[in-house]
């Protein structure tokens, strides 16, 4: 008699589940409330960062304001209605057809409507940078229309304070303190944005796991949104990583000076007759012998500067080697990605002894021929390559996470690394740490 009970208990990624949104709007709300917080406030600061620099530069007057104010609305409303729909589960195909053709329809339809082209244009782009906000994949779409209001900002302060030396040759000078920091705080809201994002995505994950009353059960874990001290110091940290390297190399991306004149000397035939192009001078031996003198003593000066760092050369390959085989072997990953490094550590022992997978073979016809070959030579099964290569198969095409199963891969592909590698010699194991690794 078959018992339910005996069977291991998995848990199941949301596409096997169903697409169907289950739960109701207010539960779904709450569910993304860390994600719509993070970007409205990103949405909602850049319109007012752009509205604040139009009041003080733009020569438009109270039309130009009303304009962007409008545009505004428009815009928060079609990203409320994007958000409606993402979490109502609408297909993401429909979103982009009927999104587009609207566009389109509207472009075509503009000696009609006029400027408001320009409205509806806004508002069809919010609905989908609403929606996209809460999807897995076009995470940049949705950046678009804050990443308009934050540009423009900083673009009109750079432009009316830096300009004029920036042309004069002076590059960094285009950046001031205010437009820096403008733009420190840009990336520093992308990041909250991007973590938001992740903490959603896990509860959908962990939500779209509940099959009710069967064998499978759904793992409980807490997933709210923390920030800790050492994570808003990360945070500013790579903010202002990413904002110095944008300013440092930004100002160098345009010209600054263009020579009066050159094209038009470079149009105006000359009058002037052209010269013969000058003979080849003949071979000048001595020359060369001095050249070549002068080649060597300047290699021997600067060898003794570049001397120290040789032991670093040599030693690249087994430190890139080492850091591989923590990094593959650490905890604290996703499942799926601690599972792909502790079978790439396996792996890697099956290169060291020339046993690695071939092109076409599948997991079981490559543990069959490894244990074959070792057959052949009076050694024994490689310990721990069938059971590791069989959890592992299991996780890579999606048949769930059995409890434990993470561990035991853990014990086995420790074990098959050590159990492959004691048929190698010495002098094998030792040139491994020097092998290339692709």
């Amino acid at each position: 008699m078959h018992d339910d009970k005996a069977q291991s208990a998995m848990v199941l990624p949301p596409w096997l589940v169903g697409s169907e949104a289950q739960e109701p709007l207010r539960e779904a709300v709450s569910r993304a409330r860390w994600l719509l917080a993070s970007y409205w406030a990103l949405l909602l600061s850049g319109y007012a960062v752009l509205f604040a620099v139009a009041a003080l530069y733009w020569h438009g007057g109270a039309t130009a304001l009303a304009t962007l104010g409008t545009l505004g609305l428009t815009s928060l409303v079609g990203t409320v209605a994007g958000n409606l729909v993402a979490m109502r589960r609408l297909k993401v195909w429909v979103i982009h057809v009927v999104v587009v053709l609207s566009i389109v329809g509207a472009c075509l339809m503009a000696p009609v409507l006029g400027v408001a082209t320009l409205w509806v244009v806004a508002f069809l782009w919010s609905v989908s940078g609403g929606f996209h906000a809460l999807q897995r994949k076009f995470s940049l779409w949705s950046l678009w229309v804050p990443l308009i209001c934050w540009t423009g900002a900083i673009l009109t302060l750079v432009e009316r304070t830096g300009m004029g030396r920036w042309q004069s040759g002076e590059k960094h000078s285009i950046w001031n303190p205010l437009a820096f920091g403008l733009l420190v705080v840009m990336v520093l809201f992308f990041f909250v944005f991007f973590a938001g994002q992740e903490n959603y995505h896990l509860r959908v994950w962990q939500a779209g796991g509940n099959m009710g009353a069967s064998r499978f059960e759904t793992q409980a874990l807490k997933s709210s949104l923390r920030l800790t001290g050492r994570g808003a110091l990360a945070l500013v940290l790579m903010a202002l990583a990413v904002s110095g390297a944008v300013a440092l190399v930004s100002p160098y991306l345009f010209r600054t000076r263009h020579e009066s004149g050159s094209r038009d000397r470079q149009q105006r035939p000359s009058a002037e007759p052209r010269e013969q192009p000058p003979r080849p001078p003949a071979f000048d031996a001595d020359g060369l012998r001095e050249a070549m003198r002068r080649a060597l003593r300047r290699t021997r000066e600067e060898a003794k500067e570049v001397l120290p760092f040789v032991p670093l050369f040599f030693l690249n390959r087994p430190l890139r080697r080492l850091f591989l085989m923590w990094r593959w072997r650490r905890r604290g990953q996703a499942p799926g990605a601690r599972a792909q490094g502790l079978w790439r550590y396996v792996t890697l022992g099956l290169d060291d002894a020339q046993l690695g997978s071939k092109a076409g073979e599948s997991l079981e016809e490559m543990v069959t021929r490894i244990n074959t070959a070792r057959a052949a030579s009076g050694l024994a099964p490689v310990e721990g390559l069938a059971e590791s290569a069989s959890v592992y198969g299991r996780l890579r095409y999606g048949l769930g996470i059995p409890l434990g199963a993470l561990d035991s891969l853990e014990q086995q592909s420790a074990l098959a690394f050590r159990s492959v590698r004691e048929s190698m010699s010495r002098w094998a194991r030792f040139k491994s740490w020097w092998r290339q690794l692709h």
